[in-house]
């Protein structure tokens, strides 16, 4: 892929943007205008986190309440103008963000990559063996439905169990479908009066009068052809139907990236899935040093990814996230502070020894048990 973001064009306008302060009964109309899962918060006009649609579908809060009260601190999912776009890439298809921001040195928000950029990049980049994947062999079956007659409480529930943006309605045929966007809006329509965005005014709102038109095609078809289709990149999903009509799954924007980050050997490579609130020189120093003690690491493990976040006491926590279990260790604020690339490096070295006593017991007892 091209070693500058702007160069290939990937860079748009910043879409999607919402100050800290705004109230969330806002941010829910700006998402469902722009049909976005996430949203860009920003705070005196530099990135601070995003905020995610999915994570509101189960709690009912005021929609006066602020963005920063439910926004995730995460200022390391950004990329600079002049970042590999693999790291966008990676980004992407990891966190399954639409858009990924493009911050300045100073972190303001110049512009966004876009999930459908680096689709399409991709495909040029690495068309090999697209056409000849049928996406009945890659899309996501035993479809999560709703019914003409199931409410939008139900919808909304069904949503929040599964983290899922999109269901189909599905009566004797496919009727369309009803997105989280839309369900959270009339949610918010609906709550003025309780203050809540919760079941009041729409108890008897059935997912009838949400569906809406979905885009659809037959499992037969290949991959490539469902890439070179406008119409799936506008609707971000594509739900398949056999012969005679049946619905047979569904593949997203953020599956066909996922499939092509695969076939580029990324999906293995570990990545820092957030990063304190630096100065940009700084975080870029952490995520290489970062890198290169996973390197390390995998001699004695396989780590999924490392995470450096704020604790609730100003500390910082770095976190290895080993085969699905989590050691951690905590990082005084002040060392932090003044330097932060020693006191990473210092706790990667005491995560790193923990590691390997840990690999050690393991051997011990597996020989034990031989024995």
């Amino acid at each position: 892929m091209p070693s500058d973001l702007s160069s290939r064009g990937l860079t748009s306008e910043p879409i999607g943007l919402i100050g800290e302060r705004e109230r969330l009964g806002r941010a829910v109309l700006v998402a469902e205008g722009l049909n976005l899962s996430k949203l860009i918060v920003i705070r005196e006009g530099r990135f601070y986190g995003l905020l995610d649609m999915e994570a509101l579908a189960g709690r009912f809060v005021s929609p006066s309440a602020r963005v920063k009260e439910f926004a995730m601190r995460a200022v390391g999912l950004a990329v600079l103008p002049d970042s590999d776009p693999l790291e966008a890439l990676l980004l992407a298809f990891r966190h399954n963000l639409p858009i990924v921001p493009v911050v300045s040195r100073e972190r303001k928000v110049i512009g966004v990559v876009k999930r459908n950029d680096l689709i399409r990049e991709l495909v040029r980049y690495r068309q090999e063996g697209i056409d000849n994947t049928r996406i009945g062999d890659v899309a996501t079956k035993g479809l999560v439905s709703l019914s003409p007659n199931d409410s939008v409480m139900r919808a909304r529930y069904l949503m929040a169990v599964n983290a899922i943006s999109s269901l189909p309605v599905i009566g004797d045929r496919l009727r369309g479908a009803v997105r989280l966007t839309r369900l959270l809006a009339r949610l918010y329509e609906g709550s003025e009066r309780s203050g809540l965005l919760g079941p009041s005014g729409v108890e008897k709102l059935s997912a009838t009068e949400l569906t809406e038109e979905v885009f659809v095609v037959e499992d037969k078809e290949s991959l490539g052809e469902l890439i070179a289709s406008e119409d799936f990149l506008k609707f971000g999903r594509a739900y398949l139907v056999s012969g005679n009509g049946n619905v047979t799954g569904v593949i997203t924007a953020g599956d066909v990236l996922k499939l092509l980050a695969k076939r580029l050997g990324l999906a293995e490579l570990p990545i820092i899935l957030s990063l304190p609130d630096l100065p940009p020189e700084v975080s870029s120093a952490a995520r290489e040093l970062l890198i290169s003690h996973l390197e390390r690491l995998r001699r004695l493990s396989r780590p999924m990814s490392v995470t450096v976040s704020v604790g609730e006491d100003e500390s910082y926590m770095v976190r290895i996230n080993v085969d699905g279990s989590a050691i951690e260790e905590s990082v005084k604020a002040e060392e932090f502070v003044s330097d932060p690339l020693r006191a990473l490096r210092s706790a990667l070295e005491r995560l790193e020894k923990r590691l390997k006593k840990l690999k050690e017991l393991k051997t011990e007892e597996m020989r034990e048990a031989k024995d």
